[in-house]
């Protein structure tokens, strides 16, 4: 008798899990166009991507990657919003980011990358706003981790709620892969948000959900590394998630300081001019 209640439990959660996969084949979502991003760089003035390229050396970036632990990091640009209302150098640093570590540590690690300057669908599309966000997120794991979907009805996930992109549903849907795929560090990074930067489309709801995740002791060995990147300056309320933990790098910063650099050399280079004549 136990061992027929045990075959049976494994089926349900194997129809169970079939189901999941089976609203997942119908969302027909696309993949972030990141080649298209890269073929945008060359129209980008070299010296906009010059700054990009410094603050990703900067030792707040490096400390954030190689940290051991759950780490967050908000990159403000000090660029001019018309000038770049969606895709910028920094996308295209996203971008490569990603890619290098698709390709070098795909065994080790997931990464995620959503670019809110590119939508993937028309504006009342659900595949736009916080539910864009969220399915682009399941679509991307569950590309690069397929055995992360859940098998247990008692998450409360329906296959309803996906085709139907219940956010709630959503949210609960990527906790349950994350915990279903132990032990394996997963980097978030989301793009361009200023468009989302806002109460009305639900971003903070996702934000919060992930940071939440991130520092979610149960989950044991892993490891959530969050990067936000914004082509200009970011609400206070979007600031203020990340400055407990001084997550927040500024190019316009690193810029004024390193023209400070080269102003003080320049004079100790005047200064040895004038001894010598």
């Amino acid at each position: 008798m136990a061992r027929f209640e045990v075959v049976v439990a494994r089926d349900k959660r194997l129809a169970y899990t079939e189901q999941l996969r089976g609203a997942f084949s119908k969302l027909n979502l696309s993949e972030p166009d990141m080649d298209t991003i890269i073929n945008q760089a060359n129209s980008f003035p070299a010296k906009d991507r010059l700054r990009i390229g410094q603050a990703y050396s900067s030792s707040l970036f490096i400390q954030w990657f190689l940290s051991l632990g759950p780490s967050m990091l908000l990159i403000h640009g000090d660029f001019d919003v018309k000038k770049y209302p969606g895709i910028s150098p920094l996308s295209v640093q996203s971008v490569q980011m990603v890619q290098a570590m698709r390709a070098y540590k795909d065994e080790d690690t997931a990464s995620l990358v959503f670019f809110c300057g590119q939508p993937l669908g028309p504006p009342e599309d659900k595949n736009t706003g916080a539910t864009g966000l969220m399915l682009s997120f399941i679509q991307q794991l569950r590309k690069q981790r397929p055995f992360s979907v859940p098998d247990s009805p008692g998450w409360g996930i329906t296959r309803d709620g996906i085709k139907n992109g219940d956010l709630k549903v959503l949210k609960t849907l990527f906790a349950a892969m994350v915990r279903e795929v132990p032990d394996l560090p997963i980097i978030l990074v989301i793009d361009g948000v200023p468009p989302y930067d806002q109460s009305q489309c639900r971003f903070y709801e996702v934000l919060d959900m992930l940071i939440k995740l991130a520092k979610d002791e149960e989950l044991g060995g892993h490891c959530i590394k969050i990067l936000l990147s914004s082509p200009t300056k970011t609400s206070r309320e979007l600031q203020s998630r990340f400055q407990a933990q001084n997550g927040i790098l500024s190019i316009g910063l690193i810029n004024a300081e390193e023209g400070k650099e080269e102003g003080k050399e320049e004079g100790k280079e005047e200064g040895k001019g004038e001894v010598a004549s």
